[in-house]
């Protein structure tokens, strides 16, 4: 099935329903499908079925518009990251044979045909809806490296929306705000999951905590997703219980999620249902979820409760996991590297793979069945022969009343090999000496950090995660 199905049911059941909107246009699903049907002849005329077109946009609807104009032409879409220098596009490109982009980036020079949105003229002839069995590829953020190009497939996506979504029916079923870029599996598949559902999408280019609050106001969103980073600065706004009355789910993923950040989420919205979800592009998004009735403090074994909220939740119905430490298979609570096993990393859905996909990611599963993430295998600081685990060190000084927020990171050293450095964000002016002793009286003496960064802001990447690359960058600076 062609992900197209998203709109094209929709627009046959409530086709002046509105769809999606944002500051310049507000289409019903009629006049979306129709958009996208325009880019698909336009396509049709200058690319042929299996052919790749990447896309330089920010959010908007013209982006939805061109990714299922794609579909319906059945070419692959390739939304690329709209930060990218001209180096990282010019790799992009590699595996283009046409780009669909916008004025902004017209600094920018494209080793393939360009379509530029707003400026260029439709090319009009006779449309006739094709197929191609790859929906789009991914790239990777490449916080750790080289970004990596994931392929989807359209039966893959279909069937991940079908099994977590219900079909849009002609009511009411709210307004879904993204800020997520598109280009990130998290963002694609929840405004297409919410398309799918009839909730009317709202698309902002980016996260600023002000307009994000007047948007859920003005529009009566009720559901949304945010990154750890967007709820820590939605907490400091003074009118985040007033712009909030309308909201009803808040999802929330992309990071490790702080116990004590989600647990003033709870507190001062608990009319929200909170859910936590985990997963990764190479498996089309969500593998886990920690369910709304986890994060109900107040019913049922509370302590319990507050400790799950560092986990991840449960796998979903068509996942798989094990936790493997070198040969050994772990037992639960024994600490690991996670590895999955989906119909969604296969091209057909139909039947679990043999193989297992390795994540990177370290953690464990508890006796009822609790997914934990306590690391990436990437993100080990080997210090002296001694491995630490950067999210311990962070999870004791975001106890210390003076941290607001901390990463702790690796960073080369002559002597040891790698040195324990913290990037931190402070309410109050506290000395390294004092910081340092309050983690010994944690921890070993060799994951003590041993050098302090202070910011305002935490760098970020494009999908919203902390830049740990910058953060080893200015650690060297500061050094020098």
């Amino acid at each position: 099935m062609n992900g197209l199905f998203v709109v094209t049911i929709p627009a046959s059941i409530a086709p002046e329903q509105l769809a999606i909107k944002d500051e310049r246009h507000a289409w019903t699903y009629a006049a979306l499908l129709e958009r996208a049907q325009q880019y698909a002849r336009h396509l049709q005329q200058v690319v042929a079925v299996g052919d790749t077109v990447a896309i330089l946009l920010t959010n908007s609807t013209q982006y939805m518009a061109a990714i299922l104009g794609c579909w319906a032409s059945g070419v692959i879409a390739m939304p690329i990251n709209n930060r990218s220098s001209q180096q990282e596009l010019d790799v992009f490109l590699q595996d283009a044979q046409y780009v669909i982009t916008e004025q902004r980036y017209r600094d920018f020079s494209f080793a393939v045909p360009a379509f530029v949105v707003g400026q260029d003229q439709f090319l009009s002839g006779q449309y006739e809806e094709r197929e191609y069995e790859v929906a789009f590829y991914l790239y990777t953020s490449g916080s750790s490296g080289t970004p990596k190009k994931v392929r989807i497939f359209h039966e893959v996506l279909s069937g991940y929306i079908l099994n977590h979504q219900d079909t849009i029916d002609g009511t009411d079923k709210g307004v879904y705000l993204n800020t997520v870029p598109l280009f990130h599996i998290t963002g694609l598949t929840a405004v297409l999951n919410a398309l799918f559902a009839g909730r009317t999408v709202i698309m902002q280019e980016g996260f600023h905590a002000q307009t994000w609050l007047q948007t859920i106001q003005q529009e009566h969103v009720t559901h949304t997703f945010v990154v750890p980073t967007m709820l820590y600065d939605l907490l400091q706004h003074p009118q985040l219980e007033t712009c909030c009355t309308s909201l009803t789910h808040m999802t929330y993923g992309g990071a490790p999620m702080p116990v004590t950040l989600i647990r003033q989420a709870i507190e001062r919205l608990p009319h929200i249902a909170f859910s936590n979800a985990f997963g990764l592009t190479e498996t089309t998004a969500t593998i886990a979820v920690l369910a709304p009735e986890d994060h109900q403090l107040h019913i049922g074994n509370r302590a319990q409760k507050e400790r799950r909220l560092a986990s991840v939740g449960r796998v979903v119905e068509d996942v798989i996991i094990r936790i493997r430490r070198g040969d050994t298979i772990c037992l639960p609570n024994e600490e690991g590297i996670i590895e999955v096993a989906t119909s969604r990393l296969n091209h057909y859905a139909h039947t679990l793979p043999t193989e297992w996909f390795v994540t990177h990611d370290v953690g464990y599963v508890d006796e009822d069945g609790y997914l934990f993430i306590t690391g990436r295998s990437s993100d080990v600081i080997v210090r002296g022969g001694e491995n630490i685990m950067p999210q311990s060190i962070e999870a004791v000084l975001l106890q210390h009343e003076a941290i607001e927020q901390v990463i702790v990171f690796g960073v080369e050293d002559a002597r040891w090999g790698q040195r324990v450095a913290a990037a931190i964000i402070c309410n109050d002016d506290v000395c390294d000496e004092a910081l340092q002793a309050y983690v010994k009286g944690y921890m070993a003496s060799f994951q003590v950090p041993q050098q302090w960064i202070r910011l305002t802001e935490m760098p970020l990447n494009a999908t919203g995660k902390i830049d740990r690359r910058r953060l080893q960058q200015l650690a060297c600076q500061t050094e020098e």
